[in-house]
């Protein structure tokens, strides 16, 4: 299935998408617009990242079923193409294993710097 074929939502600027500690659904890739990846961190909203057009968030609690681990916020006007869970666990079943393995390392490494960084 191509991303073309899959449902697209619109965000106004300043709607949150993602919301931290919730069950993943799905992830997001960027079709126009601009999404800010952040967290709250003693009481102050820290900036991990911009994603912008073909930027991909909300895999990581994908890839480890675990909750998300920071909340992406529209800060423009943006269009994301909505990746299912289903779909996505689809797609990454079919890697090589030692891809699927590196995968899961990287997500278990960025969790643990968050949590060091926290």
């Amino acid at each position: 299935m191509s991303l073309n074929a899959l449902e697209r939502q619109t965000f106004k600027a300043g709607t949150p998408i993602i919301k931290q500690g919730d069950a993943a659904h799905a992830a997001f890739v960027v079709d126009s617009g601009k999404v800010e990846i952040w967290v709250e961190r003693r009481g102050a909203k820290q900036v991990l990242t911009e994603v912008t057009t073909g930027g991909i968030f909300g895999e990581m609690a994908l890839i480890d079923a675990k909750p998300r681990s920071a909340n992406a916020t529209a800060v423009a006007d943006t269009v994301c193409i909505v990746v299912p869970e289903k779909l996505f666990k689809e797609k990454v079943e079919t890697l090589d294993p030692l891809i699927k393995a590196l995968l899961r390392v990287l997500v278990r490494n960025v969790r643990a710097a968050d949590a060091r960084a926290g």
